[in-house]
């Protein structure tokens, strides 16, 4: 079916974010415009996607549910594969945020989007591994498929078992009888051979959802899991005419789209065969004018982006008139001023690099959480983090992942908080260091309240630890 454009008077009529509030009238006016708008620039054949990238808190989830709901109302078959970024966060789309749309802000009751009762009028199911969406895509009756990203991806170990790498497709129960294994390559063959038996057996989707997209950032050559991914959506043929397009549209949910690199954009772009939709690299050599007006040019075709405000004085400010960002040269380079930093990030370092060596020379492919202290907020959140770490993840699961440098920080910090030496509570550390200095000077020294935001919880005792010994010092 033909997608066409829509006005705000016709969402409206099936449509209401504010759900009959009147304090979040403002809030769901700017909601209703953001869905209208990616749905016409999905409908737009030229453009076929949308990217929401609107700031955390301005209700992406709902949004996104606005255009399928948009979608849905013209077209009650629509086939919708939702992509999340992990358990939790799969069933909160299909527990929570899906039935609580439609029974609060689906205005009509045709059996469309919703039922006279309230409830979803599409059936809908949560697949847990990729046999269930096999099987349930199978029925045919399914409108909406929820997974998470890494549902699609397959775990192959080191060269001794390369006589199991093939027994990895067999064990797909629904494998098509008509297809053949081919004998494999290497490892990334055998992910190749996965990605086409899905591509085989899927159905095709009107429309796939991408929840925190920017964890597909990375490009082929160095992620396994976007290389699957495309495949299996079709957009990743390598010439073979065998791939078939399982998805005539998308919608991509990232408050984050992007860090300075235009490429990893384009890298999830090109997931969903969007890549041509940025400019090339060559044609962004130009001045600096020039080129950021062709990449707004650009993003204004695909991606819908607004930003929180905090009314001052009666005036509406964004965070870039509030607050001060520093990412290089004075005030934001953290320097290791102590000898016991510069010993502790010397050992780390050597140590991490150490495993990773000896991980490569047995062939494997070694992965690290700490991104070699290129980015981190503190030790602790590395050598206390649970659960396996995929080489080329991205994913905000992290702070459930068992990096392979956890046990070599844990082992470290253990000695230096533990009783054979009891140098400390918390291993020296520049950032942690310096925010604690800094946190002294403002709380105890000038008796002022101050509020300090961390990514991972962790960091939080952490920090506290070594306020406290300030605060011993202090008394």
């Amino acid at each position: 079916m033909k997608l066409e454009r829509l006005d705000l008077a016709t969402a409206r009529k099936i449509l209401d974010f504010s759900g009959g509030d009147p304090n979040l009238k403002a809030l769901g006016e700017l909601q209703l415009r953001g869905a209208v708008a990616l749905h016409n620039m999905i409908a737009t054949p030229e453009v076929g996607m949308g990217y929401l990238a609107d700031e955390v808190g301005m209700g992406k989830t709902y949004i996104a549910l606005g255009v399928v709901s948009l979608m849905r109302y013209f077209n009650p078959t629509l086939r919708v594969l939702y992509i999340c970024p992990s358990a939790n966060v799969q069933e909160k789309w299909y527990k929570r945020e899906y039935i609580n749309f439609v029974r609060s802000n689906v205005k009509v009751s045709h059996f469309r989007v919703r039922t006279i009762d309230g409830r979803p009028a599409a059936p809908k199911i949560s697949c847990r591994n990729v046999h269930e969406l096999i099987h349930s895509a199978s029925l045919g009756y399914f409108s909406d498929f929820f997974v998470r990203n890494n549902l699609f991806s397959i775990n192959l170990h080191d060269k001794q078992e390369e006589e199991t790498w093939e027994s990895k497709l067999e064990k797909l129960k629904d494998l098509p009888p008509a297809w053949v294994i081919r004998k494999a390559k290497d490892k990334e063959d055998v992910k190749d051979q996965y990605a086409e038996v899905l591509n085989y057996v899927l159905p095709t989707f009107d429309l796939v959802v991408i929840d925190e997209a920017h964890n597909f950032k990375h490009a082929f050559k160095s992620s396994a899991r976007n290389r699957v991914l495309s495949k299996m959506l079709g957009f990743r043929t390598d010439g073979n005419d065998t791939i078939h397009q399982r998805v005539n549209h998308a919608l991509l949910l990232s408050a984050t789209p992007y860090d300075r690199d235009l490429e990893q954009l384009r890298n999830q772009l090109k997931l969903v065969g969007k890549g041509e939709l940025l400019p090339k690299r060559e044609d962004l050599l130009a001045d600096k004018n020039q080129r950021e007006e062709k990449t707004r040019e650009s993003l204004s075709k695909f991606m819908v982006r607004r930003l929180n405000t905090l009314e001052i004085n009666g005036k509406k400010h964004t965070r870039n008139m509030y607050r001060h960002e520093k990412r290089s040269g004075e005030g934001a380079e953290i320097c290791l001023e102590s000898d016991e930093q510069k010993l502790i990030t010397a050992l780390v370092q050597k140590k991490v690099l150490k495993m990773l060596d000896e991980k490569e020379n047995k062939g494997d492919k070694p992965s690290f959480q700490m991104g070699m202290l290129a980015s981190f907020e503190s030790f602790a959140d590395s050598s206390k983090a649970k659960g396996p770490v995929e080489f080329d993840s991205d994913s905000s699961e992290k702070d459930n992942q068992d990096a392979e440098d956890r046990h070599i920080i844990g082992a470290i910090s253990d000695s230096y908080t533990g009783k054979e030496y009891n140098l400390g509570r918390t291993l020296p550390h520049p950032k942690m260091d310096e925010i604690s200095k800094q946190l002294n000077k403002i709380v105890f020294e000038e008796g002022k309240k101050h509020i300090v935001f961390v990514r991972r919880v962790k960091s939080v005792k952490e920090l506290k630890h070594k306020l406290d010994d300030y605060y011993n010092q202090w008394i």
